[in-house]
């Protein structure tokens, strides 16, 4: 039998110190380890951020607007999904919005609705303070601008990235040019949203993940600022 090994009290501080060092250094690969991992911190990022229910539930900030468009959503053109459900691949778009952002009431809905028709489309929604450097990382031209939707593949790759408005609202905005006052600019966009009801920014966002590939405008035209 092996000799009992007796620990005096003066050999204890020493073990423990030893062993608190090691914990230490085990601490220190780990956060180093995370720092290097982006995915990772993507990932959690993601899972932590609100749903759309969480989201609109969070603010009552032009809250008729969001009722007035989600109502609208059931007797909107049906977008077609099957070529992400026949893919099988899962996609996670990360929105970045706000309650009393008129684009983003005009989009989010249609895009909830998209996620619920096909299993492998999920969103999650941070508000602008949660994500300023996604923000900065993702401008309009000179401008950081809002609903920012950025599409992550299964693996939490970015894919692509799509910005405030459908590019056919912006070749509009910017067809006006100085030739209306802001309130007719802002009731053209109005109309037009409600005869779009969403088609034209969701086809965007599906040609995001169809392709498989990175998709930036960084058109620096400026329409009427959200909230409007």
């Amino acid at each position: 039998m092996a000799p009992r090994v007796s620990i005096t009290p003066v050999v204890r501080p020493y073990i423990a110190i030893v062993v608190a060092t090691i914990a230490a250094g085990s601490a220190a690969s780990y956060v180093a380890f995370r720092a290097d991992d982006p995915v990772g911190r993507i990932r959690e990022r993601y899972l932590s951020a609100m749903t759309y229910a969480e989201f609109t539930a969070s603010d009552t900030s032009r809250q008729g607007l969001w009722r007035e468009v989600e109502q609208r959503v059931p007797s909107s053109p049906a977008v077609d999904v099957s070529s992400i459900d026949a893919a099988r691949r899962r996609w996670r778009l990360l929105v970045v919005a706000e309650n009393s952002c008129t684009d983003a009431a005009n989009t989010l809905p249609y895009l909830a609705a998209l996620a619920d028709r096909s299993p492998f489309i999920d969103i999650r929604v941070l508000r602008k303070a949660d994500a300023t450097d996604l923000l900065a990382a993702h401008p309009l031209g000179e401008r950081q601008a809002t609903p920012l939707v950025l599409v992550y593949d299964p693996e939490f790759t970015l894919r692509g990235a799509w910005i405030e408005h459908p590019a056919s609202l912006r070749s509009m905005i910017a067809s006006l040019g100085d030739t209306l006052d802001r309130d007719s600019v802002r009731a053209r966009v109005r109309a037009w949203y409600r005869e779009d009801a969403g088609r034209s920014a969701l086809r965007e966002l599906l040609g995001i993940m169809e392709r498989g590939g990175p998709r930036s405008d960084s058109s620096s035209t400026k329409p009427p600022a959200c909230g409007s």
